[in-house]
């Protein structure tokens, strides 16, 4: 091995302890200790307790209803954000990604702790809500306002994840799947492959006309008939 990579190894040392120390060593004691008991020993004791506890049903329960509805509610909004962004102008999409990337590390005790000034019992938000009539009480740490503070947190997050996907799709990967019959709904394409070919009895409809001279040779080897004068044209 050369001496660069041996090198690399040595400034990786760090970063591997560190990730063991707070990552690794904490799940094996979890692990460990979860299946060993004070009273009984090793076993499954601790596991036994847990699914015969109503509280500690209830507790695993709401928890999964958190989880599943802030995540579902921040995916949808990341997705559509995302690909709003990849269609705006570049300044604004340059301003919501880097407040994406400034309010994804906006969490913890901070992020808490702006919330129980915003919308706590006696946060702004809710006072200003309870004066103008809009709502007569809210509570931050019932199951509703822990979603909305765990959906508010995935939001950017999903953003950053999401946006890059949408930033990689090529307008010409688009023309490649219309030229192999994948479907689009007529009068939905923009750009020089605007024109449709549709062929006597067949579907769906694919692009022909409009197209770079290896995508229409592409386009008669995937539809013979379009563009013989057996298909019919639509602008």
């Amino acid at each position: 091995m050369s001496r660069g990579k041996w090198l690399a190894l040595l400034c990786l040392v760090p970063f591997a302890v560190f990730f063991f120390v707070f990552q690794i060593a904490p799940l094996l004691w979890v692990l460990i200790h979860s299946v060993q008991s004070q009273d009984s020993g090793w076993g499954l004791a601790n596991f036994n307790k847990i699914f015969n506890s109503k509280f500690y049903l209830q507790a695993i329960q709401h928890s999964l209803e958190i989880s599943f509805w802030s995540s579902l509610f921040g995916i949808v909004i990341a997705v559509l954000g995302s690909y709003s962004l990849r269609k705006v102008d570049s300044r604004l999409r340059n301003f919501v990604n880097a407040f994406a990337n400034m309010t994804s590390n906006f969490s913890g005790v901070p992020l808490a702790f702006a919330f129980i000034i915003l919308l706590g019992f006696n946060g702004s938000i809710t006072i200003m809500l309870k004066q103008a009539g809009i709502i007569e009480d809210f509570n931050l740490y019932s199951k509703t306002g822990l979603i909305i503070l765990y959906t508010y947190f995935q939001i950017p997050l999903g953003v950053l994840l999401l946006y890059p996907a949408f930033d990689a799709l090529r307008e010409d990967w688009r023309q490649q799947l219309a030229i192999l019959a994948a479907y689009r709904p007529a009068g939905t394409d923009s750009g020089p492959a605007r024109h449709l070919c549709h062929s006597a009895g067949q579907r769906p409809w694919r692009l022909c006309h409009g197209l770079r001279p290896d995508h229409r040779q592409l386009q008669r080897i995937a539809n013979p008939d379009c563009g013989n004068g057996l298909g019919r044209h639509q602008p």
